[in-house]
């Protein structure tokens, strides 16, 4: 495994500027740099890792690096400004502003302190390199400069607008609740129509439950066919150790799902089933394993399908009613409904602390507030629903205000009468 100091960070040159075309270059290079050495297996290498690893295989794939094998990007962005910097033209003064802060914090001239460390022992080169940290770009300045979507800022950082210019395999997974990347990440899933197999596997959860055995046993079967290039096997020791590591990250004993390909012997065999098998897998109800601690990231049932958006998906409709219902019809005359605006009413995000290391999650889920939000309950469903899929809330506004954040949260209430959140929208009135 091979680890970099991007552009600008650490012990590397030049000055940081979130992905660009210097950054993109020099990703490029390292790919051809490492396939090179002697102890790459085949020539060629592969990309992993969650969160920001993850997204900059998005950029550095889009290069093409000929000796690139996959890559397997997990609990990524589909778009930086509509998914995690700008959602729905809201400026994210929180998980994107603390991360860029601390980024920007940590590209300056010795912003690590292991960085001091390594020039105290005698690293000239790492001691010049700090000469340029300095010159880092302001992204939080550059974002508030640019309230609204141009292409000349936008679509250099959009992966959704250039995936189809990846040439590898690719195994994408992501959760719906993520709370640093957002959701958006399944909107990449009909995006890659230049890679030669595309895998995606999506689950109800949070930003790490990319680690979680369910979704690692699918990336380790990808990586082994597509980068080692042998019949899917895992040491028999990491089999034992699983449940141990994923006590230490979820506090919860889980072991890795069977290996579906322990019987193959020939690799050429192994890939052709694999590439028969449907590319799309929705795991289910990922927490609610009654016989795992409440939250365990396992879901309890899957289902896979031959392409994203499901081919089976058909729109379900509900129309807002004067008296507070859903309908499936729209109402019959003119009606309207009334609150007072106020960006304090909403939800800022979906954890209370902003952490997810224990279980089960703490939910920051504020109660509406009289006057101040609207609601609207839909009649009991006569039969089980799978939702799968992206969706929308069409509204028609008006309102003395210049402006307004707007706020939806879709959520599920059970027989039990509990209340379950499924997803939270934002829109700026004036991006509309």
């Amino acid at each position: 495994t091979v680890g970099v100091n991007m552009r600008g960070t650490g012990c590397s040159g030049g000055a940081y500027d979130y992905f660009d075309r210097a950054q993109l270059l020099d990703g490029y290079d390292v790919i051809e740099t490492v396939a090179r050495q002697p102890w790459v297996k085949h020539g060629k290498v592969g990309m992993v890792g969650l969160s920001f690893p993850g997204i900059s295989q998005l950029f550095v794939a889009a290069e093409q690096p000929p000796s690139l094998a996959a890559i397997a990007p997990m609990s990524v962005i589909a778009d930086t400004m509509s998914s995690t910097l700008l959602p729905g033209g809201i400026y994210n003064d929180g998980f994107a502003l603390a991360w860029i802060d601390a980024v920007l914090d940590r590209a300056a001239p010795y912003g690590h302190r292991w960085v001091e460390q390594v020039v105290a022992a005698g690293d000239t080169v790492c001691e010049d390199n700090q000469k340029l940290h300095g010159q880092r770009l302001d992204a939080t300045a550059k974002a508030l400069a640019n309230p609204f979507y141009s292409d000349e800022v936008g679509l250099p950082v959009d992966p959704s607008a250039w995936a189809d210019r990846i040439q590898v395999p690719v195994f994408l997974t992501g959760q719906w609740q993520d709370e640093q990347t957002g959701p958006h990440f399944a909107t990449l899933g009909d995006k890659f129509t230049g890679a030669p197999v595309f895998r995606m596997t999506a689950t109800n959860g949070v930003h790490i439950d990319g680690f979680s055995p369910q979704v690692l046993r699918e990336w380790l079967t990808f990586l082994d066919l597509y980068v080692a290039r042998e019949v899917p096997a895992l040491d028999p020791l990491a089999e034992t150790l699983t449940p141990l590591f994923m006590e230490q990250v979820y506090g919860a004993s889980m072991a890795l799902p069977d290996n579906r390909f322990a019987d193959f012997q020939d690799f050429e065999a192994a890939r052709a089933a694999y590439e028969a098998e449907p590319p799309i897998k929705i795991i289910f109800e990922s927490g609610a394993d009654a016989e795992l601690p409440e939250a365990t990231p396992q879901g309890t049932f899957a289902l896979t399908a031959a392409a994203w958006p499901l081919p089976e998906t058909r729109a379900l409709r509900w129309y807002l009613q004067p008296d507070g219902t859903l309908g499936d019809a729209p109402p019959q005359g003119a009606a309207a409904s009334r609150f007072e605006h106020d960006p304090e009413a909403g939800a800022r995000g979906t954890l209370a602390s902003g952490s997810v290391n224990a279980l089960p999650i703490d939910w920051a889920w504020p109660p509406l507030r009289e006057g101040h939000a609207l609601a609207w309950e839909s009649a009991p469903l006569a039969e089980d629903v799978v939702m799968v899929g992206s969706g929308s809330v069409d509204l028609w506004l008006r309102s003395s205000a210049a402006d307004a954040d707007l706020e939806v949260s879709l959520t599920e209430v059970r027989p039990d009468g509990q209340e379950g959140l499924v997803q939270h929208g934002w829109l700026r009135a004036s991006h509309r």
